[in-house]
C-alpha cells in the first residue's frame, strides 16, 4: 500500500473543535442573548467569546499546513464555495420573504439575488 498517508488525528481533531467553535462564536455575537446580557453572564460569555477567537488562528494555521504542499489549485472548488453560499442566501430570503420576517422594495431584493454581497454581513 505505497502512497496512503497516515492520517493526524490530533490535526483533525484541532480542525473540528476550532470549526465548532466558530460556530459557537457566531452564534454568541449574532444572538440577542449577548447584547441583553449583563453582570456575570456577560463576563461569561466575553470569555467564552475570546476563547472562541483563538480558534479562528488555529482553524487557518491546520487548514494552511495541510494545503501547503499541494501542487494544483482547483478553481472548480471556489466556483462551489460560491454556488453553495449563494444558494443558501437565496434559500434564506425567500424563507423569510414567504414567512414576512423581512419586507423589503424589489430593487433590494434583485441585490440580494446577485451573487455580490451589497455591504451585508
Amino acid at each position: 500500500m505505497e502512497g496512503k498517508k497516515e492520517r493526524l488525528s490530533n490535526f483533525e481533531l484541532m480542525r473540528l473543535i476550532s470549526m465548532f467553535l466558530i460556530v459557537l462564536w457566531h452564534t454568541t455575537l449574532h444572538s440577542t442573548l449577548y447584547t441583553n446580557a449583563y453582570g456575570f453572564l456577560k463576563f461569561l460569555l466575553d470569555v467564552i467569546m475570546c476563547f472562541c477567537l483563538v480558534h479562528v488562528n488555529s482553524l487557518v494555521l491546520v487548514t494552511g499546513y495541510f494545503q501547503c504542499n499541494k501542487k494544483t489549485v482547483s478553481t472548480g472548488k471556489v466556483f462551489k464555495v460560491l454556488g453553495t453560499a449563494w444558494f443558501y442566501k437565496v434559500l434564506f430570503l425567500i424563507l423569510f420573504l414567504f414567512f414576512g420576517t423581512i419586507s423589503i422594495s424589489k430593487v433590494k431584493i434583485f441585490q440580494e439575488l446577485m451573487p455580490i454581497d451589497y455591504n451585508n454581513y
